[in-house]
């Protein structure tokens, strides 16, 4: 299912239950999620694979009214989550995160986004970030729930897209590759192209 500008998007006041839908995607401007949270609501956890893009790219740090907790939260049986928004909040609670294996996300805003609860998805095979300020919260922390197999256990390949900016955001993205290649040696690393 494709859902793409809606012209009113606040005269949708519900979808109907789609009942053997397991694949999404959403097409909207950052600012306007409330078509989407309608359509979770109604059929977040009967998928299994979720999109949502922007339709046009800003710079502007206008921040989409959802979260990814609220986006998870709805989305309870999600494996494959893509989004390209900037979103109010990149914090889910673990308990949400159990059937995840892959996460793409891309976001050029100027706030920081902590990305540590999705990294510590339980089942997480793979991810790919192209974050302009990408955090992981208590560093120290989370590179020691790496190197003790705590987290990504299950990754097999990942992507992390490096922007030319200030020394200590590069710094953090090669201690984070660093860190996972020291404990999961054969995981593989998807090379910018």
């Amino acid at each position: 299912m494709m859902c793409s500008n809606f012209d009113n998007e606040f005269d949708v006041v519900r979808f109907p239950r789609f009942l053997k839908l397991r694949c999404a995607t959403f097409t909207c401007l950052e600012y306007k999620t409330h078509a989407l949270r309608i359509f979770l609501k109604t059929n977040g956890h009967l998928l299994r694979r979720l999109t949502i893009e922007s339709e046009y790219y800003t710079s502007v740090d206008k921040i989409s009214s959802i979260s990814m907790e609220e986006i998870f939260g709805w989305c309870s049986n999600l494996e494959w989550f893509s989004v390209d928004l900037n979103l109010d909040s990149h914090n889910v609670p673990i308990v949400c995160l159990s059937k995840l294996k892959w996460f793409k996300c891309i976001d050029f805003g100027s706030s920081d986004v902590d990305i540590s609860s999705i990294l510590s998805a339980p089942q997480l095979e793979g991810f790919d970030i192209m974050i302009y300020n990408f955090d992981l919260g208590d560093r120290e922390t989370f590179f020691s729930r790496i190197a003790q197999r705590e987290i990504l256990i299950n990754l097999k390949r990942f992507k992390i897209h490096t922007f030319v900016k200030e020394d200590a955001a590069v710094l953090l993205e090669d201690q984070l590759i660093a860190a996972i290649k020291s404990a999961i040696p054969d995981v593989e690393e998807i090379q910018n192209s």
